[in-house]
């Protein structure tokens, strides 16, 4: 049954935890409250931060708190999130949005707390969206008590995660519900950008799916859509639909969705997957390339991911895979 729409000081709001807002607070309290209801979620993010073997029989013990004040103790501040198991950890998270990240200052003043908890494992974890994560080194260097303790950690990490829970059966119940809001609330109301590519170039059939029916392409371009049910988590800027030899044009994606039957978007469709729950990427208008860019010997069925300045320089489809190969490995070697 379609529902009708809901928004809230001109937000649309598709998930509960959009009616806190879209600020630091609202994230926080939208996190604590999937970390508690997905325990599977929080020892993963325990485990990104230097934490990786606590069991989720032991996370029924851990307390989490939102917006905890120490009383009698101002100078210290509040904590945007808390995870305490004692005996095990202690772990104290600083949320920032935006640009911005946390102070020196405002992380030595958590110091204090989280020794006095006096747990064998204490982590200061700064949950940013700013692309330099340089901080954490910096501020570590001067700082004896950050050197251990300090974590930087960037908030669009949780989306593909989320979004291998939410397909890969791995959750259910509450659990996947809360992980569903909470993929939701980042990727289409607040709007967390987290890209794992910028172009993804995919081969594409002309062939009819039935006895005079639509081709792949046909679809793909008429409804504005690609689908598929492998690459769950692959999140590019662009997608580019090469057929026929050829790359002509690039889509911008618009929206990701995922566990939907294409049968939703495509009526009259005559397969025996049409409802079947897909990932489907949803696509502006095609933008035409300035040069047609063919795809070269070999190529099959393989698909790209590049970096946009390749289309620009590169003569074919392989010329681009063979440079992207290039540039990753060269980015690995300087890495050692």
């Amino acid at each position: 049954m379609q529902l009708p729409s809901l928004h809230a000081n001109d937000r649309r709001i598709t998930t509960p935890y959009g009616l806190l807002g879209t600020d630091e607070n609202a994230l926080s309290f939208a996190l604590g409250y999937t970390f508690q209801q997905c325990p599977r979620l929080l020892q993963w993010f325990l485990g990104q931060i230097g934490l990786p073997r606590v069991r989720l029989s032991a996370l029924a013990q851990a307390n989490i708190a939102l917006q905890r004040h120490r009383s009698g103790e101002s100078g210290e501040g509040i904590t945007d999130i808390e995870v305490h198991l004692p005996g095990c950890f202690h772990v104290i998270v600083e949320a920032k949005v935006g640009l911005s990240v946390p102070t020196i200052d405002q992380c030595r003043k958590y110091l204090p707390r989280l020794t006095a908890s006096n747990e064998s494992i204490q982590k200061l974890v700064a949950l940013v969206q700013s692309a330099d994560m340089s901080f954490e080194q910096r501020y570590a260097g001067s700082d004896p008590g950050l050197k251990q303790r300090l974590r930087s950690f960037h908030w669009s990490q949780f989306i593909p995660y989320c979004v291998g829970l939410i397909v890969g059966g791995r959750v259910s119940g509450s659990a996947l519900q809360a992980v569903r809001w909470f993929y939701n609330f980042l990727d289409q109301e607040y709007r967390m950008k987290a890209f794992t590519t910028e172009v993804w170039i995919l081969p594409v059939s002309t062939d009819p799916l039935w006895d005079k029916g639509m081709s792949f392409l046909e679809i793909h371009q008429r409804h504005r859509i690609y689908f598929d049910h492998r690459s769950h988590s692959v999140r590019p800027l662009y997608i580019g639909l090469r057929s026929k030899g050829r790359l002509e044009s690039l889509c911008r994606v618009l929206r990701i969705e995922h566990e939907t039957p294409v049968s939703k978007y495509v009526p009259g469709l005559k397969t025996k997957w049409k409802d079947n729950p897909l990932t489907i990427w949803h696509l502006d208008e095609p933008v035409p390339l300035p040069n047609p860019i063919p795809t070269g010997g070999g190529m099959w069925q393989r698909r790209t991911a590049c970096d946009f300045d390749l289309l620009l320089r590169c003569k074919s489809v392989l010329e681009i895979e063979t440079a992207m190969r290039e540039r990753r490995n060269e980015g690995d070697d300087s890495e050692e």
